[in-house]
Order: structure tokens, then sequence, then C-alpha cells
């Protein structure tokens, strides 16, 4: 008998590699279930998300140790509330679990490497017993992403063989080529800045602004995120409080027909959002603020500024449109209202 009924690996796997494929193999070596966890689901495809959950989900099957039984779960990220992730993940978990298990709980194991701040989710889970991985050949996915993107024509040897099969078909794809060009975009937007004596800290503003069951959105006319939906705002004047900032951006993008003292009386509440990684372009913290406009007639909007269109949006339907928002603006819609 094994020494635990399940083990659990959680990453994002964009894309699974040969360090994948060995913590797999430890779980198989350790127990008799493996339960993986594949997050960032229901986002747009950038540089750094480059593929779907279907498309992870393919890769990943191949690297199971034959014999091993196995689940793979998908599970949306919710970058500002970590509990709330915290129990998404353990009752999915759980629900891979036989029946039989309830009157005695299952010995679980978290099978990981802790090889940065971007891991520390694998300090979460106390309930598990974590068995720590030393990292294979010190290789990791971003590595194998900006490779891929820089030198198209070449194979990352750190892969394996499944997964280099499906990445050569995936190189002659409009989708490729789209996230070659992002990539290629935000590498010269980052250089551009590279000689200052200190990383940048960029500071932003968004509207989110709600009337009758409905927000306000503008669809990005450039890089990055091109053709995604997002909320109107952008970065801040080096001569205006953030307030004047976001009431500037919001008529510009999106042209809306009211006074802007009507707006600024709207405001109800700001908050802050600052994950480290919310933005590729570099460190950027945004300052959101919540518009709640008096229920009626919506007001007549224009895509204008950087917005190649503006929509009010039912409520219902933002809520499913993840994978077509940019960034974190989901995550800061799902907590302002």
């Amino acid at each position: 008998m094994k020494q635990f009924n399940t083990a659990v690996v959680i990453g994002r796997f964009q894309l699974p590699h040969i360090g994948h494929e060995k913590l797999f193999q430890k779980a198989a070596e350790i127990a008799d279930n493996l339960v993986i966890v594949v997050g960032s689901i229901g986002q747009p495809k950038t540089p750094k998300n480059p593929f779907s959950f279907e498309e992870r989900k393919e890769m990943l099957e191949q690297l199971i140790p034959k014999g091993l039984n196995f689940k793979i779960i998908p599970v949306r990220d919710q970058r500002y509330n970590n509990n709330n992730w915290v129990v998404d993940v353990v009752n999915k978990v759980q629900s891979t679990f036989p029946s039989g298990w309830t009157d005695k709980p299952p010995k679980v194991a978290l099978v990981g490497h802790k090889k940065d701040t971007s891991t520390f989710y694998l300090d979460l889970f106390p309930q598990w017993k974590f068995v720590e991985m030393e990292n294979y050949a010190d290789i990791n996915a971003t590595d194998i992403r900006h490779f891929m993107f820089n030198y198209p024509s070449q194979t990352p040897l750190a892969l394996p063989v499944s997964t280099m099969n499906f990445i050569k078909e995936w190189k002659f794809t409009d989708t490729f080529r789209h996230l070659q060009a992002e990539h290629s975009f935000i590498k010269a937007y980052r250089d551009s800045w590279s000689s200052s004596p200190y990383p940048p800290v960029f500071v932003t503003v968004d509207a989110v602004v709600i009337q009758s069951g409905h927000i306000l959105m503008i669809k990005r006319k450039d890089a990055p995120g091109k053709g995604l939906w997002a909320l109107p705002g952008g970065f801040i004047n080096e001569n205006e409080s953030l307030r004047e900032s976001v009431l500037r951006e919001l008529v510009e993008e999106t042209q809306i027909k009211l006074q802007e003292i009507i707006l600024d009386r709207s405001i109800t509440c700001e908050r802050v959002y600052d994950h480290p990684d919310r933005s590729q372009r570099g460190r950027t913290i945004t300052h959101a603020f919540k518009f709640e406009l008096k229920p009626g007639e919506l007001p007549r909007i224009k895509g204008g500024s950087d917005a190649d269109a503006a929509k009010w949006i039912p409520l219902n339907e933002v809520f499913m449109m993840g994978e077509t928002i940019m960034e974190d603006h989901i995550d800061i819609i799902l907590d302002m209202i």
C-alpha cells in the first residue's frame, strides 16, 4: 500500500514540460490517485497564458504514468481573494474522492516545488502533507515561452515528445502569430524603460460604470490586448488627481453623453488593485472607481481615444466573458459589484 491515497499537483502548466512530468512520476510513487489542478482558466490567450484549459489538458494527459488513476480539474484564478480560491480548490479535489472515504479522511499529499513568491499557494493547504520536489534541471515555463516566441523555428529541448509535437503544429496557427506579435510588443515596451535606475511602477485608473444591470466596457484598439474587452481607463497624467484622471479617461474612451459633474457625483467607492502580475507591461497599480448611475435609459456611448468600440453589457453576460476580457478586469468587476 502506498503512503497516500491522493497526490495533488497545482499549476498553470503554460506549457507542460519535463519538470511537470517528474512531479507526476513522484505522485505515482507515493499515491494511488493523482489530481492535477489547472489554474488560470477562462482567461484570454496572452504570451504568458497562451493555451486554453482544453489544450493544456490534452498535453498533460500524455505525461501521466501508465496505470495511475488521475483527474484533471480546472480552477479559475481569484487574484484578490485567496480564501475563495482555496475553498474552490479543496472542494474540487474532494469531489474526486470516492464516497466511501467520507468516514475516514483520506491521506492527501501536495507535490510541488517552491521556486519563488509565485508558488506561495503551496503554503495555503496545511491539511495536506507537502512533498517537496527539487526543480528538475532548472527548467521553468517562462523561459520556454520566451524561447518559443523569440525563436519560432526551433523547439525547446526541455519538452516531452508529446508536447513538442503539439507545439510544432500550433506554431502554424493564427493564434501563435498573434501572440508572437504581442510578445514582441511587450518586449519592446519593457526595453524602452530598461535603462531606468529603478524598475518603474505605473499608476492607472479604471472606471466601473454600472446602470440598470449593465456595465460599460470598451474594446481595445491597440496592443496589448487588442480586440479584448476592458474597463474604460488608462495611465494617469502627471498634472491630475486620480479622480480627475478616471473622469477624463471615461469620457475620452466612451464619449458618454452625461455631464462630468453628474459622473463625478455618481462615484460611490474607490479601490486599489495591485497584484504584481496583473499586467505584462510591468508593475502596474490601478485605482478603480465605481460609478453607480441612476436607473433608467442607458446613456449614449461611442468608442473614442484608444477604444475601438464602447458597449453597455448586461452583468449576467459579462461574468461569462472571461476569455475575452483583458488582464484582471473581470476580477475587479467581481470584487467591486
